[in-house]
C-alpha cells in the first residue's frame, strides 16, 4: 500500500526526478511472475508474493540471489554462485516478457502527474534501467 505524504518546494523548483518501480507503480506482480517463471525453467518452487516483496528494493541481483537462496534448501553461496548465471539470464527473459503487463499506476499518479505536467514542471521518471524524460 503507497504511502501518502505531501511534498512542498520553493517555487523555483520546476522539475522532477520520480523513481517509477513502488512509487508511481506497483510491479510487485511483475517481479512475482518473472521471478517465479525463472525459478520454474530452474525445477524450483515457486515464491508468494509476500517473499518477493521482501526481496524488492536492492536491485535485480539481490533479488535473484534472495529468490535462490529462500528456494534452495540449505544452499552455500558457492551452489547460488554457480546457478546465478543462468537464473540471471532466465530472469531477464522472463521480466522482458512480462514487465508491465501486471504492473498497476498507485491511484492519484496520473492526476497529480497532469497537476505538476499543467504547472510547468519537468518530469522524469528513473528506474534501474535509466532515466526517461517526459516532455
Amino acid at each position: 500500500m503507497p504511502v501518502r505524504m505531501t511534498i512542498t518546494c520553493p517555487m523555483h523548483h520546476r522539475a522532477a526526478l520520480i523513481d517509477l518501480d513502488g512509487t508511481l507503480v506497483d510491479t510487485l506482480a511483475d517481479f512475482t511472475v518473472s521471478l517465479n517463471a525463472m525459478l520454474d525453467d530452474l525445477q524450483l518452487p515457486a515464491l508468494s508474493e509476500p517473499q518477493v516483496q521482501s526481496l524488492i528494493g536492492r536491485g535485480s541481483e539481490h533479488l535473484i540471489r534472495g529468490a535462490l537462496a529462500l528456494q534452495i534448501a540449505n544452499a552455500s553461496s558457492a551452489q547460488i554462485d554457480r546457478i546465478y548465471p543462468e537464473a540471471w539470464e532466465r530472469y531477464q527473459n522472463h521480466y522482458r516478457a512480462h514487465n508491465g503487463r501486471h504492473a498497476r499506476i498507485y491511484p492519484g499518479v496520473v492526476e497529480g502527474l497532469r497537476i505538476m505536467q499543467a504547472r510547468g514542471w519537468l518530469l522524469a521518471s528513473m528506474r534501474a534501467s535509466g532515466i526517461q524524460v517526459w516532455l
